[in-house]
């Protein structure tokens, strides 16, 4: 009995929740923050288009919603992207 009880508590180990969740930075995934950070930069300061801001806003606001609705939305995207077409006639 004793030795069951062991076997049980070897087997039971936390699940820390950092280890399922993906990593989201502002509540996006970090290569549409950074994407969209090289965009606003690019218009502001070298071609200082500052109605971006705007739009840069909104794009984030969006990127944040298709995440929260899927998590993997955007590496689904970058995959589908980078896929070559197979059957060339």
């Amino acid at each position: 009995m004793a030795r069951e009880g062991i076997e049980e508590n070897v087997f039971s180990l936390p699940l820390y929740r950092a280890l399922t969740e993906p990593i989201l930075m502002v509540g996006a995934p970090p290569q549409m923050i950074v994407f969209n950070a090289m965009i606003f930069s690019i218009f502001v300061f070298s071609f200082h288009f500052f109605w971006i801001i705007p739009l840069n806003a909104l794009i984030h606001f969006g990127t944040i919603y298709v995440t929260k609705k899927d998590p993997q939305a955007f590496e689904c995207l970058v995959a589908y992207l980078h896929q070559k077409n197979s059957y060339q006639t």
